[in-house]
């Protein structure tokens, strides 16, 4: 079960949202409790999207950057500009 505010990366690519992204669950339903809805950033980092997941969809998402999530989040958030 997840909780709200939870880390989560998606296992596959749902609702143009890309596999591995890293989000945060925002509602646990109650009345479908096997979904939850996940905020991701958009490709460009600017924006929010809001997607309805299902649990087997979810993996947790790590608190702390490995390589992995760097390389992710480089692309995701321009990260290589904004050190400039």
């Amino acid at each position: 079960m997840r909780t709200e505010l939870e880390i989560v990366r998606l296992k596959k690519d749902v609702a143009g949202v890309r596999k591995g992204t890293l989000g945060t669950v925002v509602m646990v339903s109650t009345e479908f409790p096997s979904q939850f809805l996940v905020e991701f950033p958009d490709i460009k980092g600017q924006e929010i999207i809001l997607v309805t997941v299902q649990e087997s969809d979810l993996e947790p998402g790590k608190a702390t950057v490995n390589a992995e999530d760097q390389k992710m989040l480089s692309k995701t958030w321009n990260l290589d500009e904004a050190n400039q």
